[in-house]
């Protein structure tokens, strides 16, 4: 599930930004690539809530893949399991 990667990322980059690394461009470098990541999953988890939903219609199943393949790899085969459909 996204929500479940998502929030695994985000507690992971809140311990590196707030801990150790808190010199000028360490720092900044580490928290850059944090935030890249944190907004690549919410463009993956909107994506994904549009295919739900049924918003995005008339795809064939490569290219709703395809939509995905920017997302980190997923825990289980297939983009299907980056939705959260909770």
């Amino acid at each position: 599930m996204i929500a479940a990667t998502y929030n695994k990322i985000t507690a992971t980059c809140n311990k590196i930004t707030g801990g150790v690394n808190k010199i000028g461009e360490t720092y900044n470098k580490i928290d850059l690539r944090c935030n890249k990541i944190i907004e690549r999953h919410r463009g993956c988890d909107t994506s994904c809530r549009a295919v739900a939903s049924g918003a995005v219609k008339g795809r064939s199943t490569p290219e709703k893949t395809l939509m995905f393949k920017a997302c980190l790899p997923p825990v289980t085969a297939g983009a299907a399991s980056w939705c959260d459909r909770g």
